[in-house]
């Protein structure tokens, strides 16, 4: 099983680039990683768009990685140890909902099966 881990939205820059400075430097190396994300976020969307969708899941902590997931056909495991809430994720139709790092492998075992 691949394990495919919060590839970026296409709309993430503009939800999370807020530089907290004026520094023209410092705003120069946000937008390079940013850039840096969104063309990893891509790559990995375009690796799944081929892959046997039953040999990836999705994880993530916020409803819009499950909701990507479900868009896309890919099972989820929503987290709770990240910022949603577990009415969050089962809103979403998370596949599994896990509390802690370690309960990942036994739900990516539960979908090998």
């Amino acid at each position: 099983m691949e394990l495919l881990i919060n590839p970026a939205r296409k709309d993430w820059p503009r939800l999370c680039l807020r530089p907290s400075s004026d520094n023209p430097e410092v705003v120069k190396r946000v937008n390079s990683i940013i850039e840096r994300v969104r063309k990893d976020g891509d790559l990995a969307l375009k690796q799944i768009a081929d892959a046997d969708k039953s040999k990836i899941v999705m994880i993530g902590d916020r409803k819009f990685d499950i909701l990507g997931a479900r868009e896309n056909g890919i099972d989820s495991i929503g987290v709770l140890y990240g910022y949603g809430s577990r009415a969050e994720l089962e809103e979403a139709q998370a596949t599994f909902i896990v509390e802690k790092p370690e309960d990942l492998l036994i739900a990516a075992l539960e979908l090998a099966e």
